[in-house]
């Protein structure tokens, strides 16, 4: 459990400084980072399945905290790009807000 913990601890952190390192580097916006992290959180979540159940084969307790710990970190993703998306539409409402005044 420790190890599955730890690869999406890892992984959870690597997606989450993607988009921060695209708008360094290529200027592109948080709310497309946001898109992307929304629409590809399943698929993550579903290869994570696979790969933590390829780890744990034999236990079957550890089978399903491997299925947990996978849809997990697909809701997780999910919900990491929506909040890149509605921070995103917050600071471009924050901002134009303070232009108009």
């Amino acid at each position: 459990m420790a190890l599955l913990m730890v690869i999406s601890l890892t992984v959870l952190l690597f997606i989450n400084w993607i988009p921060y390192a695209l708008q360094k580097k290529f200027k592109v916006r948080y709310w497309v980072s946001g898109i992307v992290i929304t629409l590809i959180g399943p698929t993550i979540g579903y290869v994570a399945i696979k790969i933590f159940f390829h780890l744990v084969a034999n236990v079957e307790k550890q089978a399903y905290d491997a299925y947990f710990a996978g849809f997990g970190l697909g809701l997780l993703f999910t919900l990491s790009g929506i909040v890149y998306i509605l921070a995103s539409i917050f600071s471009t409402i924050v901002k134009n807000r303070r232009v108009s005044q």
